[in-house]
């Protein structure tokens, strides 16, 4: 069964590579919803890494640069699934400039 869950709580991107939910072993997760705003214009990106993968761009979902005040909903990452031990990775282009809220689907 599947559950309702928050993968990352509203919270800036940073600008490094940075981890944001692995799927636990034995489980699979989709998303649900991916968001992020600037309240002055910001780049961010979107990993999905599997197990044994590292993060770069063979790996990217999307990115996505943001107007000032804009917010986006990421159809691109809304219905991703993944697998046991696959991970999401977020990078803003600059560090506090993007926040982002991901949430979904995890469970066996």
């Amino acid at each position: 069964m599947k559950n309702w869950v928050v993968f990352k709580e509203a919270d800036y991107a940073p600008d490094t590579d940075t981890l944001v939910y692995t799927v636990p072993t034995g489980q699979t997760a989709s998303i649900d919803k991916c968001t992020a705003f600037s309240a002055a214009g910001g780049t961010i990106t979107f990993y999905i890494v599997g197990p044994s993968d590292s993060v770069g761009a063979a790996n990217v979902i999307f990115t996505k640069t943001l107007a000032a005040n804009e917010e986006y909903t990421f159809p691109e990452m809304v219905g991703q699934c993944m697998v046991a031990g696959d991970r999401i990775y977020e990078k803003a282009a600059t560090a506090s400039t993007v926040s982002t809220r991901l949430s979904g689907r995890a469970g066996t």
